[in-house]
């Protein structure tokens, strides 16, 4: 046991399955209870469902004849039907003509308002008309005597016929004959048709007669189920008018079983039974037993497939990049991982590239780095005890004071002093750019005494914004050097170097340039060769150092870039970054 808890505790992949397994083994238990719970209420859910369905049926149809009843009542208050029934003497024969057009128009709005209405008509005795939707026609007496007889003493009353239903209303005169009479005629075909569109099951159907049992309407023609019903009714004392609720069973000729279920509507004096086979309950039954199973095994597929999925997608792709980490720790800077997917194990994969990426550069920066640091104070120690410099430099000094050239003197001695602190003090390996620039103004003009007769020295100022941008020691004097001693080194007149600035949005540009004519398109060649290359084992020139430290620390966009300048000799640009961020680095 205190095994399995360290290994819990040491491995992700264990702790997801468990948990998995943890949150769907109450789901099972409740699918569970869910298949016992349905196998036990099926039965009452589709009596229930049957009991709503016949209970709704008949609920819409005792409403439209409601609405129906409605629209009649309504109908006897009509004003062209009251004056030329009760006072048709009152009008000319045009106006009878009118008034009765009116009539069958509004008969017809009253037929069209319901699907179940096939006629609507009223009988005006005083006039001797029956007006219908379809037209007028002449009462003749008969039609007349059976329809009191029918309504009898009524003022509406609903009666039925094997092939229709009949809603009339009367209005009678002070003598008790009838003023009019309306009637609305429900066609049984058009109330048979709405049965079946509530007919869900072939094998199923509606039946609904009325309580006199002149009329039926059923569904399912020929299956003799109406008959079975009804002789069910007889056999359990139920004869005459069918009750209220039914809930039974008959059999059929056909060796089937049907569960009945209906109601009574008490105000319209029908009754809708529903029929329903006796297997399709326990077909429903079968099928929850079958999706009860389906779902069991889906589940135990699903804890193999997320096993399965969660190995591949999780713990195959962490152990991956624990070997990775393991083969770095053991110094392998080489490596890289891949990953298939663009997931977030993508991401990670492709940051440790990177970070490995990074860490072999920067070991390798401050490898190199250390390399140049070490080759640049060698070539500054040999700078400061270049013999050629300082005799120069000390016999310059000697002529001003022996020619009595003090203020001369002063500002030679001035340089000359700055010049020797700058390169003998080493606490720094950075400055900022505007000691750079003034420690080479010094060297320059330095050399520009020196060579004063063939050489001279255009130096323009340095944009002050710019001053205080820190950079590398010694970037700029071993340019102008190579400018004065190989440059112009056979030029006997006339020489010229120009050390100018430029900016923009990423770079301040320091340019040396000399009007030397010794620079031939090989040698050219030569030096752009020698700044091409980056391997740790090549001679480094004071030309080619800078360049080195200068993209060490800037990235590749910078350093130097060399070209034949303008006045026919070396044109050298120093390239060094002034934007913030990563904008001028490669890494």
């Amino acid at each position: 046991m205190q095994k399995f808890g360290s290994y819990f505790r040491s491995s992700i992949f264990t702790r997801l399955i468990i948990t998995f397994l943890l949150v769907t083994f109450p789901l099972y238990v409740l699918a569970v209870s869910i298949y016992t719970w349905a196998v036990d209420t099926v039965k009452s859910e589709l009596s229930n469902s049957a009991k709503l369905q016949v209970n709704y049926y008949l609920g819409n149809m005792e409403k439209d004849i409601d609405r129906i009843r409605n629209l009649q009542f309504d109908f006897m208050f009509d004003d062209d039907l009251n004056q030329i029934a009760a006072l048709p003497e009152s009008m000319d024969d045009v106006e009878k003509v009118k008034s009765l057009r009116r009539i069958q128009k509004k008969l017809i709005s009253i037929r069209d308002s319901n699907s179940s209405i096939e006629e609507t008509g009223v009988y005006i005795p005083s006039i001797h008309k029956s007006v219908f939707s379809y037209g007028v026609n002449e009462l003749i007496s008969p039609q007349l005597n059976g329809l009191n007889s029918d309504l009898g003493s009524s003022s509406a009353k609903l009666i039925v016929h094997p092939h229709e239903i009949n809603l009339f209303t009367k209005k009678v005169n002070k003598t008790g004959s009838p003023t009019f009479v309306t009637v609305v005629k429900l066609s049984a075909e058009k109330l048979e048709n709405q049965l079946k569109s509530f007919v869900d099951r072939v094998d199923s159907g509606l039946f609904m007669t009325d309580d006199s049992g002149s009329m039926y309407l059923n569904t399912a023609a020929g299956t003799g189920m109406a008959q079975l019903i009804k002789g069910h009714e007889s056999e359990s004392g139920r004869s005459g008018r069918l009750l209220d609720d039914y809930d039974f069973v008959v059999n059929h000729t056909d060796g089937n079983k049907y569960i009945v279920i209906g109601t009574h509507s008490e105000k319209l004096g029908f009754s809708l039974f529903k029929y329903i086979p006796e297997k399709v309950i326990f077909e429903t039954v079968e099928r929850y037993k079958i999706w009860f199973w389906f779902f069991t095994f889906c589940a135990f597929l699903l804890i193999i497939i997320y096993s399965y999925m969660t190995y591949r997608l999780i713990k195959r792709p962490l152990n991956k990049l624990i070997r990775s980490f393991r083969r770095v720790e053991e110094g392998d800077l080489d490596m890289k991982i891949e990953h298939d997917y663009k997931d977030e194990f993508n991401f990670l994969y492709m940051r440790f590239n990177f970070m490995v990426s990074r860490l072999k550069h920067m070991m390798e920066q401050v490898y190199l780095q250390k390399i140049l640091n070490q080759r640049s104070e060698l070539k500054l120690l040999q700078s400061q005890i270049n013999p050629h410099f300082l005799y120069n430099s000390f016999f310059i000094l000697y002529n001003m004071v022996e020619n009595e050239d003090n203020e001369n003197a002063k500002i030679f001695t001035r340089q000359l002093g700055a010049y020797l602190q700058y390169v003998t003090r080493n606490t720094f390996d950075e400055v900022s750019l505007a000691n750079e620039v003034n420690h080479a103004r010094n060297y320059a003009e330095i050399q520009a005494r020196r060579y004063r007769k063939r050489i001279k020295l255009a130096f323009h100022s340095l944009p002050k914004e710019y001053g205080d941008r820190i950079v590398p020691r010694l970037i700029l004097q071993p340019i102008i050097e190579n400018a004065f001693e190989h440059g112009l080194s056979n030029k006997t007149e006339d020489g010229m170097v120009r050390i100018d600035f430029m900016s923009d949005s990423r770079f301040i540009v320091v340019s040396v340039e000399d009007n030397g004519e010794e620079l031939t398109e090989e040698g050219l060649s030569q030096l752009k060769n020698k700044l091409q290359i980056h391997d740790g084992e090549s001679e480094l020139t004071g030309m080619v150092n800078v360049h080195r430290r200068l993209q060490l620390k800037y990235g590749d966009e910078s350093g130097l870039v060399v070209s034949r300048g303008k006045m026919g000799g070396l044109f050298v640009e120093i390239k060094l970054c002034i934007a913030e961020g990563p904008i001028c680095t490669d890494y």
